[in-house]
């Protein structure tokens, strides 16, 4: 199956903008490949600069069953990660 290509001014697409950023988080289901999915998280250095992203990629089933654990670690990571840029970036 093949994903379709979206506009920046697709109404579908800007609401699931504002789905991920109310969430904190982004999933995406089988758009990609049949049977797998993904969730990311943001970097964040601040609320206003993004470092970048954390994510897996698992089968849909598997991470079905793990959501909220997986989720709770990559936050734990990214939060990590952050930390560990400012301890660096103050140097």
């Amino acid at each position: 199956r093949r994903q379709r290509q979206m506009c920046i001014r697709d109404s579908s697409l800007l609401d699931e903008i504002k789905t991920i950023r109310t969430n904190g988080y982004s999933l995406e289901d089988e758009e990609i490949s049949i049977g797998m999915s993904s969730i990311a998280v943001p970097i964040l250095a601040n609320p206003s600069k993004i470092l970048g992203t954390l994510s897996i990629v698992a089968s849909k089933s598997f991470l079905d069953d793990i959501k909220n654990e997986v989720l709770a670690d990559l936050f734990t990571a990214a939060d990590e990660i952050v930390k560990e840029w400012k301890s660096q970036t103050r140097t």
